[in-house]
């Protein structure tokens, strides 16, 4: 998944994992995203793989368990689903919120 933090600004420190800015970034956006997803089914944590300019850019995968099931696929979907709707109705859009800049 893909979001952008508009208030907040990118620096060349964010795009070293093992930066003190990364780091604190990181665990804002977790806490922020364990609070935003908390009802989604299966939720257990973000990984993010990078952070780019355009504010903050922030490309991560969200972490899932899901019980294996004959309807796991569907299960899979409506999950899906769900966390687009949860991210996309916790922002304020504006003319930025066009392709990939959200989710």
């Amino acid at each position: 998944m893909k979001t952008k933090v508009e208030n907040q600004e990118f620096t060349p420190e964010l795009q070293n994992k093992s930066s003190a800015s990364f780091q604190a970034f990181e665990k804002e956006f977790k806490e922020q995203m364990r609070d935003l997803y908390k009802h989604i089914e299966g939720y257990q944590d973000v990984v993010i793989h990078e952070l780019t300019q355009g504010s903050i850019v922030v490309n991560y995968r969200v972490l899932l368990k899901v019980p294996a099931s004959t309807k796991a696929n569907e299960t899979l979907k409506t999950i899906s689903n769900e966390l687009i709707n949860a991210i996309t109705s916790s922002t304020t859009c504006n003319e930025s919120c066009e392709g990939d800049n959200f989710v």
